[in-house]
């Protein structure tokens, strides 16, 4: 029992630290007063919450929640609502606390007490309970010690009172509950409490009479006055069965899906239980495969290394036998010259004529043949330190020749196409089509028009394929339709090949590369080998996209535009704050986001760009952070908001993301460019300024094939401007000799797949075609029918279709 008692306060001692939890204001450290509850759904004093907003505006930073730094906008900071719930419990245990500091006295005698004191007599039923309770307060001096709680008038007697209490003919039927019994099973008044409320559900608040009749008019029970006036005209009845089983049976009909409805989500239950222990038990199960799996692995390993070790110690004794062998040579022959030289040294001695008469022939033949013995003997070691340790091979060496054959074979981690054929071959004219917007297949085109491929290849652990240019061999389309002729493969670095041929014809084709006569991992590189003839362009579009969806919704100033990994084609939706998603042949697949705050949600795009891998980014003007989406619409992540001084941006623009997954962003307001490596901020290029190499709010940025230019529109500036991807400045262009057009307000900008490089020139409603080294082509423009209207993106397809996105006309212009 007493194990029993210390749990329950226990208990009660837990509820009540959680109780004033709640009712404690996170900021002051006190009870609420006045609680606000912000739309996060945190609560906090009115004061407290006007002094955090105040002091967040003197530092010049966006308001938010002081916990959660969610941020609060100005019309749900002058709405903030009162939590009233709070606001209620705080006064209901204030006046619980008062009530139950004042049970030690009789409320009866302090009430006489004050009565007499005021010279005045006060029925102890004329005044309600609260007013009572309050007059109790107030009364100063001692009274009798309270006995017994009455539940019906909610106020403490003494013994004396008790009996007059009990005596009364109106309070006689009252429930009193000893003051011992009270501290011992405070739960007893409750239930009294909840019985007594009960019993007076049954009888009408009005008359004090048993309610036996009900109004089928007003649908409620009511007693036998209130059928003979106040519903004296409505339909009731008085036989309280029939109505309880017309109810019933309503009752019955109504819930009679109940049992349906709760197997049903039993059911669902029990099956996700089921799918949680299997997800448990596959899960350890793989586990457990692993461990068995890098267990053989070890195996192997230390098999391979004992091996390893017995090899290296026989190289060791073979080496240590040589050179032994070398050593005995060696000192007979240091003997025999040690020899000779001290009997030439005796001889030579001024009193040794005689000897040296008898002896010089021989020691000059000795020395003669000790001589020849010495350059003929190997006196150098026959062992090179290299030899041992070319013997033992590295790391990376050995895990590529590790296991099976199929172990061996490297994966194809990344495949850039540097050129596609941007040179244009002299064709006669009768060999372009109608329209010039292509050039034949199976053009033959010029040897020096050259193709560079980019390949990385990786083992299935990660490391790089290195020294294997010799292994790698490149197919055009399959093995059957022949090795490349004119096959040029270096490494550049670990793992990274460059591929270079001379392509025999104009038709789109792909290469298959093959290491130690085994497909790389099936991936193809797709090479594409269009060129547009750009001389046409002044021709009504060949295609006009401004609708999409079955419901045929208009396209709202259309503006940024991005490729995805299979040419389909993402439209930012200005007016709706959505991303369109077109496939290849510009037939409408679905939205991403919509307007909002919150993760997968957009305020203000202003600019999109997709990955090798099919992962879209999105950075938001208004929000100053780039999110990351599946080409589905999944939200991933968010970055760039925060954090360090380097991370936190201002006013993200335009964005492109590189083969490396390096992603390129234009800071406008802070006139720099940030980089960031997997969503981390790695570094930042630029400055403030006219001279070369600054920026005056840069625009929009690409990348050229070969990943090793970037070029990027200055627009307050009037150029574009040309750099290493590590931000080293290397040239700018602005005007083109001979030609009209001049770089003004130059907005987005695209590095097409054939090599031209296409500039929005915004104040001319035109885009600019230049070569990468800035030489003028052709200026795109609408002469005839709608003429374009605030041009902002512009994207050239694999196939060679330019898609303009003309914002104000509400449109996607195909050329």
């Amino acid at each position: 029992m007493a194990s029993d008692a210390c749990r329950e306060t226990l208990t009660q001692t837990s509820v009540q630290r959680q109780i004033d939890e709640e009712i404690t204001c996170s900021i002051c450290g006190k009870l609420f007063n006045d609680p606000k509850t912000i739309p996060c759904l945190h609560t906090f004093c009115k004061s407290c919450l006007q002094g955090s907003i105040e002091s967040n505006k003197k530092m010049a930073v966006d308001v938010s929640c002081p916990l959660c730094r969610v941020p609060l906008l100005r019309d749900e900071i002058a709405s903030i609502p009162t939590n009233r719930t709070i606001k209620l419990l705080i006064e209901i245990l204030q006046k619980k606390k008062n009530d139950m500091q004042m049970l030690s006295e009789c409320d009866n005698c302090c009430i006489r007490r004050h009565n007499n004191t005021n010279n005045r007599s006060t029925v102890l039923t004329a005044k309600p309970i609260e007013e009572v309770t309050e007059v109790a307060r107030e009364v100063s001096g001692t009274a009798n010690s309270a006995s017994f709680w009455c539940v019906q008038c909610e106020i403490c007697l003494c013994e004396k009172c008790f009996d007059a209490h009990s005596q009364w003919g109106e309070f006689a039927k009252h429930e009193c509950v000893a003051i011992e019994e009270l501290a011992r099973n405070p739960k007893s008044v409750l239930s009294a409490s909840v019985a007594l409320k009960l019993k007076e559900l049954e009888m009408c608040m009005h008359h004090s009479k048993l309610l036996d009749f009900y109004c089928k008019t007003c649908r409620c029970l009511i007693c036998h006055y209130c059928a003979t006036k106040d519903h004296r005209d409505h339909d009731f009845e008085d036989k309280l069965t029939k109505v309880v089983d017309e109810e019933r049976l309503v009752v019955k009909n109504v819930t009679a899906p109940l049992q349906e409805l709760l197997e049903r989500v039993r059911r669902a239950v029990k099956k996700l239980q089921d799918t949680e222990k299997q997800i448990e038990v596959e899960g350890e199960a793989n586990v457990e495969k692993i461990r068995a799996t890098y267990d053989e692995v070890h195996k192997l390993l230390r098999r391979h290394e004992e091996e390893a070790i017995d090899k290296a110690n026989v190289i060791k004794e073979s080496y240590k036998k040589r050179i032994a062998a070398q050593k005995d040579d060696a000192k007979v022959l240091e003997n025999d010259l040690a020899t000779c030289d001290e009997f030439c040294t005796k001889i030579m001695e001024v009193d040794k004529k005689r000897l040296l008469l008898t002896y010089g022939d021989w020691v000059k033949n000795r020395v003669v043949r000790l001589k020849s013995e010495v350059d003929r003997t190997s006196l150098d070691p026959e062992f090179n330190a290299v030899d041992i340790v070319v013997r033992c091979p590295e790391p990376v060496e050995f895990i590529n020749n590790l296991g099976s054959e199929a172990f061996d074979v490297p994966c194809l981690q990344n495949c850039i196409l540097s050129r596609y054929a941007a040179r244009k071959p002299a064709v006669p004219r009768s060999h372009v089509t109608a329209f010039g917007n292509f050039l034949p297949a199976k053009t033959k085109i010029d040897t020096t028009d050259q193709i560079k491929a980019t390949v990385i290849l990786r083992d299935r652990f990660g490391f790089p394929v290195t020294d294997q240019s010799g292994n790698l061999k490149v197919y055009c389309n399959n093995r059957d339709e022949g090795f490349l002729q004119d096959l040029v493969i270096t490494e550049q670095s670990d793992g990274e090949y460059h591929i270079w041929y001379n392509p025999k014809t104009r038709e789109n084709h792909s290469l298959q590369v093959y290491w130690k006569e085994h497909l790389v991992n099936c991936k193809d590189i797709k090479v594409l080998m269009t060129v547009r003839n750009y001389t046409q362009f002044r021709l009504q579009p060949a295609k006009i996209i401004d609708k999409y969806g079955s419901s045929n919704m208009h396209l709202l100033e259309p503006s940024l535009l991005a490729k995805g990994p299979n040419n389909e084609v993402i439209v930012y939706n200005h007016t709706t704050t959505q991303l369109v998603v077109f496939d290849k042949q510009f037939q409408y697949s679905h939205v991403i986001g919509g307007a909002g705050d919150g993760n997968g949600k957009f305020r203000c795009i202003t600019g999109i760009a997709v990955d090798r891998n099919g992962y879209l980014y999105t950075a938001d003007y208004i929000l100053h952070y780039i999110q990351k989406f599946k080409l589905s619409g999944d939200f991933i992540s968010q970055f760039g908001g925060g954090g360090t001084s380097g991370d936190n941006m201002r006013s993200p623009l335009s964005l492109v993301v590189s083969q490396s997954e390096q992603l390129f962003v234009c800071d406008s307001d802070k006139h720099i460019i940030k980089v960031f490596q997997l969503d981390k901020f790695a570094y930042s290029f630029g400055q403030h300024g006219t001279e070369p190499g600054s920026f005056n709010r840069p625009q929009d940025l690409a990348l050229n094939n070969s990943e090793d230019q970037l070029f990027i529109t200055d627009r307050g500036n009037n150029r574009v401007q040309v750099f290493t991807p590590k931000g080293k400045f290397l040239r700018f262009f602005d005007t083109f000799p001979g030609v009209v057009f001049r770089l003004k307000t130059p907005f987005g900008i695209h590095y097409a797949p054939d090599g031209h490089l296409l500039v929005i020139c915004k104040d001319n409603n035109c885009v600019l075609v230049l070569k990468d080294d800035g030489t003028f082509v052709q200026a795109i423009e609408s002469r005839q029918g709608k003429r374009f209207s605030d041009l902002y993106g512009v994207m050239v397809m694999d196939d060679g279709q330019t898609v303009i996105a003309d914002k104000s006309n509400n449109r996607l212009a195909v050329f």
